[in-house]
């Protein structure tokens, strides 16, 4: 194996065996593989991360993404996020937040206000070099990740289990309506290693 390090799309395989053959390959060869998503370092994304990490929003209790495009219907483009916790949520469509004992009651509040307060230390770090780059910044930032995590030596900090773990829900969707929406089993790619293994990914402003 030439063990050249990837950096890949989102779609890791067309069908399940080949996201099992990917993960395989990279566990026996130690190849460094990185999904490139570059939404994971939109900076009202990480803004968000930093308020569920200091526990804003509570216990975390639904979750909701994924990009919603113009395919064949009219509707602009949105990312359609929702996080919403025991003492709050935020919602990337109103771009608003509502916390328990803090926001107005029952109103909504507008999230910049948020953004700003939490903003993620990458952002504080790097806004200026990002700059101009490719989808407001993004881009930088996903590359500048998996090029500074190579020269490290690091995990990469969106790794092979993330990108199978995406990749496979579109290959699972597809088969649960063809089987009159069955509700399918999701792979454990992590054969368990999901409770032992500790978060990495932008815990400081290093990548």
């Amino acid at each position: 194996m030439a063990k050249i390090a990837v950096a890949c799309e989102v779609v890791a395989g067309i069908t399940l065996p080949d996201h099992w053959d990917v993960l395989r390959t990279q566990q026996r060869t130690g190849t460094p593989y990185m999904l490139m998503e570059n939404v994971c370092y939109r900076r009202d994304v990480l803004a968000v991360l930093q308020m569920v990490r200091q526990g804003l929003f509570g216990e975390l209790i639904h979750l909701q993404g994924g990009y919603q495009h113009d395919v064949s219907l009219p509707r602009p483009y949105s990312l359609g996020f929702r996080v919403q916790g025991t003492d709050g949520l935020w919602m990337d469509v109103n771009k608003s937040v509502h916390v328990e004992g803090r926001s107005p009651r029952h109103r909504w509040e507008d999230a910049q206000k948020y953004y700003d307060e939490f903003d993620h230390p990458l952002w504080r770090k790097y806004a200026d070099k990002a700059a101009g780059a490719g989808h407001g910044g993004m881009d930088w930032f996903v590359v500048h990740a998996f090029v500074e995590a190579l020269k490290a030596g690091d995990p990469m900090p969106i790794d092979i289990y993330d990108a199978v773990a995406w990749s496979a829900i579109t290959l699972l969707s597809e088969q649960s309506i063809a089987e009159g929406y069955r509700t399918l089993d999701f792979p454990d790619f992590t054969e368990g290693k999901w409770k032992e293994r500790s978060p990495i990914f932008a815990f400081n402003d290093r990548y």
